[in-house]
């Protein structure tokens, strides 16, 4: 698991603007392979968790992301 900068805020100023919330939504990213392979359509709604907790988010399938990796932008949410 990666991650990369979410372009809707700057640490947590702007997190709870509307505005931005629905132009820049949360969202995993995973390659098409990898997808396929565990039954992941773009949009489906996720779980990603360790021993320390888990997150529910949605997918957004794309070959922008290497097979193997997931990218989750976005705050921390676990």
């Amino acid at each position: 698991m990666t991650g990369f900068h979410y372009k809707a805020r700057t640490h947590s100023t702007y997190g709870n603007v509307d505005v931005l919330k629905a132009a820049c939504r949360q969202e995993m990213w995973i390659n098409p392979l990898d997808a396929k392979q565990r039954g992941i359509a773009n949009g489906d709604e996720v779980r990603i968790f360790n021993g320390r907790g888990e997150v529910r988010i949605n997918a957004k399938v794309t070959p922008r992301i290497i097979p193997g990796v997931v990218a989750f932008r976005g705050r921390s949410l676990v």
